[in-house]
């Protein structure tokens, strides 16, 4: 428990395999590779007002959930990646994602390359707010035929594989 900790830094709890729980429930920014490769993370609490998560924050997270990655996408997040020009991966192969993901991040326009890349048990995306663009293997390799819903407004880029898989059947769109 870190019951004053606003932030998580670079790489704090990097490949902590066996960490398994976490509260911090004042921090609103969550570093670089804080958690990547914690691979028993399933009991995380943060701030319901987080407003930045790094680069592969919680890259192979296999364990956090879907309900956890809702919390996180809310109408007040800021930031994925490190910088406007520096985005990739933050939920990269997070195979615990399941069921429906809902996108609803009017101050995030753009879904960062990688950014949901091998979470292969997320079947639906539902991309709500608008989003200029979506970039390289953004959704690549979702669960097999998986569906994802696109704004009313159109995405102006579409980066390679932005949805796509390694092998048919690819997403439906």
């Amino acid at each position: 428990e870190f019951p004053e900790c606003t932030s998580f830094a670079r790489n704090v709890f990097n490949g902590c395999a066996k960490l398994g729980g976490i509260k911090a429930e004042n921090a609103i920014s969550v570093g670089q590779t804080s958690f990547q490769g914690c691979s028993s993370l399933s009991n995380i609490v943060l701030s319901s007002f987080v407003e930045s998560v790094g680069n592969y924050a919680f890259k192979g997270c296999s364990k956090i959930t879907t309900e956890f990655v809702h919390g996180i996408l809310h109408k007040g997040l800021k930031q994925l990646g490190n910088s406007a020009t520096d985005r990739k991966g933050c939920f990269q192969d997070c195979t615990g994602l399941t069921g429906s993901l809902v996108w609803d991040c009017p101050n995030v326009t753009v879904i960062p390359q990688e950014c949901f890349s091998g979470c292969s048990s997320l079947g639906r995306v539902e991309i709500k707010s608008y989003v200029s663009e979506i970039q390289l293997k953004a959704f690549f390799n979702l669960k097999e035929s998986a569906e994802i819903y696109l704004p009313e407004m159109p995405v102006e880029v579409y980066g390679a594989h932005a949805i796509a898989g390694s092998s048919a059947p690819f997403p439906r769109v």
